[in-house]
C-alpha cells in the first residue's frame, strides 16, 4: 500500500512540474514572438524530409529567419505571423530553413551540463541578482540560454559588434 502511494505521489508531482513548465515555455513563446528584442524559445521542429522532431532551442530571431524562408515570405511577414501563432510546434521541410535548428549538442551533453553547473542552485543565484557571470562561448551561450529557459526563465541573448555575446534574464528584471 505504501508503495502504491509512493508511485502515485511521485508520478502526480511530476505532472503538475511538467504542466507548470509547458505553461510557463508557453508563456515564455507569445511573449518572445510579440518582442524584437534575441529572446531565446524552446519549440518542437519537425523535419518533414524525415518526419524527425526534435526539441531545440533557438532565438525568436532565427525561428523568424527560418520562417521567413520555409515560407518565402519577408522577416516582417514572419514577424506578424509569428505574433499571431499559440503553438511551440513547428513544421520546416527547406533544408536552409532547417539549418536554423542543428545544434552541436545533444541531449545527454545538456543534461551533463545541467549537472556541472548545479542548475537550480544557478537559476536562485540569478533570481537573486539576475547577474550572469559564465564562459562567454557560442556554444556556452545557447546551453545556459536553453537551461535556464526550460527552467522557465524569459532569456535574452546579445551579441554585439566585436563578437561579444551575452545572456540577460528578462524576466528577472520584471520581478
Amino acid at each position: 500500500m505504501k508503495k502504491t502511494f509512493v508511485i502515485f505521489f511521485v508520478t502526480f508531482s511530476i505532472l503538475i512540474f511538467s504542466q507548470e513548465n509547458n505553461s510557463a515555455l508557453q508563456a515564455n513563446f507569445v511573449e518572445a514572438m510579440n518582442t524584437e528584442n534575441n529572446i531565446f524559445v524552446i519549440i518542437n521542429v519537425k523535419n518533414l524530409n524525415t518526419n524527425e522532431i526534435k526539441e531545440v532551442c533557438v532565438t525568436n530571431a532565427d525561428l523568424r529567419n527560418a520562417t521567413k524562408i520555409e515560407k518565402s515570405i519577408t522577416y516582417n511577414d514572419s514577424f506578424e505571423l509569428l505574433q499571431k501563432c499559440r503553438s511551440r510546434d513547428f513544421e520546416f521541410k527547406n533544408k536552409e530553413s532547417l539549418h536554423f535548428f542543428n545544434t552541436n549538442y545533444s541531449k545527454n551533453d545538456l543534461l551533463k551540463f545541467e549537472q556541472e553547473i548545479d542548475i537550480d542552485n544557478f537559476v536562485k543565484e540569478i533570481n537573486k541578482n539576475w547577474n550572469l557571470d559564465y564562459e562567454k562561448t557560442q556554444e556556452k551561450t545557447y546551453l545556459y540560454g536553453y537551461s535556464l529557459s526550460k527552467k522557465g526563465l524569459l532569456m535574452g541573448f546579445a551579441q554585439e559588434c566585436f563578437g561579444l555575446i551575452g545572456l540577460w534574464c528578462v524576466s528577472c528584471q520584471e520581478k
